[in-house]
């Protein structure tokens, strides 16, 4: 649960910063940001997929890998709007494993 929640508001964050340097035209900044972002899940996609349906890691995955070629000015509205996407699909994942209860019995 702490893997999941600490690796997605670090994603998220990463996604947040990529999504600012867009708007602000600073395309390589986002584009290197967004190549973080993929690298850093890339690096615990294999623990994620002990807690979570290996599809909806692999979405997040390819939705992750799609991003950087978004990264130039006629991409920009697409890009913030796919950073947007995967940001609530990332919330959504921290969301649903959270420990409960209901998740024990």
């Amino acid at each position: 649960q702490i893997t999941i929640r600490k690796s997605g508001e670090k994603m998220d964050q990463m996604l947040t910063d990529a999504s600012k340097l867009t708007e602000n035209q600073e395309f390589y900044k986002a584009k290197t940001q967004l190549e973080k972002a993929e690298e850093e899940y890339s690096q615990h996609e294999w623990k994620l997929s002990f807690f979570i349906n290996h599809t909806l890691v692999e979405e997040l995955g390819e939705q992750l890998a799609a991003l950087p070629a978004l990264a130039n000015s006629e991409g920009a509205e697409e890009l913030i709007s796919q950073i947007d996407s995967t940001k609530v699909k990332i919330l959504h994942i921290i969301r649903d494993n959270r420990m409960s209860l209901t998740n024990i019995f």
